[in-house]
C-alpha cells in the first residue's frame, strides 16, 4: 500500500462550476526551494503490516507501542518540495478481505489470490461467472481537453473486449445516474451489445456535478 500526500496545492472542486479546474489550465509555476517547512507524524495500526518505509524522505519508526507504529520524519527541518511517500507492506498471509461500515453506508472489498483462484477452476462445481460493471463519470468537468470523447473510445474497446457468457452492466453519474439496464447485469449477447453500443455513442458530459442526489 503507498500512502501519498501530494506537496502541490491541487484545484478543489466548484459544485458552482460543475467541475474542477483543469490542472493542464493553472498558471502556477513550481518553484525549488520553499522558505517553510512541515511537520509530519502518523500511526498506522499493526494488524497484517511487516513493515513500512518512505522511498522521499528519512522516518523514524517506533515499534514501542502495542497496537500501532508511529511514523515521523527524521530531520527537523523538512521541506515541502516533494510529495510524501509512505510505502506499507503488508504480511505475506494477510486477509483479502476489507469491511467498512458507517451510519448509513457498507462496502465490502474482496481480491480473491492465487490460492483462491486455482481452487475455484479445480472444483467442478463452481461455474465461474465474469461480471464487469462500468460506472462512468458524466458530470459537468469530463467536457474538459475532451475527457468525455476518451472514456467514450475507451468503454467502446472495453465493450468488444468482454469474454463471451460474461454479464456485464453500464452506469452513468453525474448529479444522477443512469442505468443501461435496469438488472444488475445481464448476459453479454449481440442484443445487449448493440444496446451498449448506442448509449456509449450518445454519451456526453451532461449530468451536471457529481453530488449523487
Amino acid at each position: 500500500i503507498r500512502f501519498v500526500i501530494p506537496a502541490t496545492i491541487a484545484p478543489r472542486y466548484n459544485p458552482t462550476k460543475g467541475g474542477i479546474t483543469s490542472p493542464a489550465g493553472t498558471n502556477s509555476k513550481y518553484v525549488q526551494q520553499t522558505p517553510y517547512t512541515i511537520q509530519f507524524q502518523c500511526e498506522i495500526e499493526k494488524n497484517n503490516i511487516s513493515s513500512v518505509s518512505s522511498s522521499s524522505h528519512p522516518i523514524q519508526v517506533d515499534l514501542s507501542q502495542q497496537d500501532y507504529y508511529m511514523i515521523k520524519f527524521s530531520q527537523d527541518k523538512t521541506y515541502l518540495d516533494r510529495d510524501i511517500l509512505l510505502d506499507i507492506n503488508l504480511i505475506e498471509n494477510h486477509s483479502n478481505t476489507i469491511l467498512a461500515i458507517e451510519s448509513n453506508a457498507l462496502m465490502v472489498s474482496f481480491t480473491p489470490n492465487e490460492k483462491d483462484c486455482q481452487q475455484a477452476m479445480n472444483d467442478n462445481n463452481i461455474e465461474i461467472t465474469n461480471e464487469f460493471v462500468f460506472i462512468v463519470d458524466c458530470s459537468g468537468s469530463m467536457k474538459d481537453e475532451n475527457k468525455i470523447g476518451f472514456a467514450r473510445q475507451s468503454m467502446l474497446l472495453f465493450l468488444k473486449s468482454l469474454p463471451l457468457n460474461s454479464y456485464f452492466n453500464i452506469i452513468q453519474f453525474g448529479s444522477n445516474y443512469k442505468l443501461l439496464f435496469n438488472d444488475a447485469t445481464v448476459i453479454y449477447n449481440e442484443e445487449n451489445c448493440k444496446q451498449a453500443e448506442q448509449m456509449i455513442n450518445k454519451m456526453d458530459a451532461d449530468l451536471g456535478g457529481t453530488e449523487l442526489v
